[in-house]
């Protein structure tokens, strides 16, 4: 019924109250940076390395206040993590017919200034069927509404142009919005955030 915590079977899934808006912005560097495990400021970085480092760490701390042109973060699985669009590329499928892959960087880590990247690509109809388990396993939530999937041309470049803006501001209106949806099992798998976590812990 309303008001009641759908997510109350999950104790744990949060250390911080959900977050305020912070929608997605564009892409920085990609490259995981060696030496960081710390809350402060990893040695043995080049030049380059450290002000990407400390960018990143900028816009962790900037996300998790909900500035609207940060990544959207949360507090999760333990520490912290984020999610924003990174791009597009074109692939191949089984059958050798072009489409397009939707790329998300993710990051999580025990503190702010210890997070790791990594990057998950998805298809639309992958993000349309995210979205309908979701709806399902919680009719009483207001989900944010996703890309139109009625296109002539899917391939077309200002079609994934717009879809990539689209699918971007979808998963981060998830992640401020409904932050608890993270520890479910459909956003867990779909970003691959325990896995990941998995592998450097």
């Amino acid at each position: 019924s309303a008001g009641q915590n759908p997510f109350a079977a999950e104790p744990g899934a949060f250390d911080a109250p959900p977050l305020g808006h912070a929608p997605l912005r564009g892409p920085t560097a990609s490259a995981p940076l060696r030496g960081v495990g710390g809350d402060r400021e990893p040695r043995n970085l080049t030049e380059n390395e450290r002000e990407t480092w400390r960018r990143h760490v900028e816009d962790l701390r900037r996300g998790l206040e909900g500035a609207a042109d940060a990544p959207a973060a949360a507090y999760a699985f333990g520490g912290v993590f984020s999610c924003e669009m990174y791009g597009s590329s074109e692939q191949r499928d089984q059958h050798d017919e072009l489409y397009t892959e939707y790329v998300l960087r993710c990051r999580w880590g025990r503190t702010v200034d210890a997070t790791r990247p990594w990057l998950v690509g998805r298809r639309f109809s992958e993000f349309a069927a995210l979205d309908a388990s979701l709806r399902g396993a919680y009719p009483s939530l207001t989900f944010p509404a996703l890309p139109s999937s009625y296109v002539l041309f899917p391939l077309d470049p200002a079609v994934v142009e717009e879809r990539e803006a689209g699918l971007g501001a979808y998963l981060g209106a998830l992640l401020r919005d409904l932050p608890e949806l993270l520890k479910t099992r459909h956003v867990d798998e779909f970003l691959q955030v325990s896995a990941r976590i998995r592998e450097v812990h």
